[in-house]
């Protein structure tokens, strides 16, 4: 198997919390563990921590409490988050209160998270900077049969831009900006 040398940055603020987004079997957990070999981790395709978090997310709050001041000092990784929607509480913080879940055919489509109980918001989040047909499908298959307020892809692009049936492409910096100022959901 090959092995590619990664060069995303990934420094982070103390206290920050940040997402690391990208396709499947990409080596996202693998340039976790090179880069961060002290942090601690929940990795949620652990049956027996998935079912715990899943009945109370709480306690990640208490495990992580629980943890030597010196391992706190560390960012903590928590593996497949997306698993346990509850843990992705942007909306505690902002005081929000809208459904996170993904959305996923017989067929094999999925969308990587649709927020809020009637699914408003579809989104997509890609790696690379140009999402072509074959991204988009899933996310146009989710907007022909529920008709969000908004389907976008977040990526790498650098500029915005809309495709002709009305998905927004965004650059995760501008998504991020959009999600805080209640742009996005609230």
């Amino acid at each position: 198997m090959a092995t590619y040398r990664r060069t995303l940055d990934l420094t982070l603020p103390r206290g920050q919390s940040a997402f690391l987004w990208g396709p499947r079997k990409t080596g996202k957990s693998t340039l976790l563990r090179e880069s961060f070999p002290r942090s601690a981790r929940f990795d949620l395709l652990d049956t027996r921590l998935l079912l715990e978090l899943t009945r109370a997310p709480w306690s990640l709050t208490e495990r992580v409490r629980a943890f030597d001041p010196a391992a706190r000092a560390h960012p903590i990784i928590i593996d497949e988050v997306q698993r346990v929607p509850p843990l992705l509480d942007y909306r505690s913080y902002r005081e929000c209160d809208f459904q996170v879940r993904f959305w996923r055919t017989k067929s094999g489509l999925e969308c990587d998270f649709v927020l809020g109980p009637e699914g408003e918001v579809a989104l997509e989040v890609k790696a690379g900077a140009n999402p072509g047909p074959d991204e988009l499908r899933a996310l146009r298959a989710y907007a022909a049969e529920h008709r969000p307020r908004l389907a976008a892809v977040v990526c790498t692009a650098g500029t915005p831009r809309q495709t002709d049936d009305g998905i927004l492409i965004l650059p995760w910096a501008q998504f991020l900006e959009r999600l805080w100022s209640g742009a996005v959901i609230t």
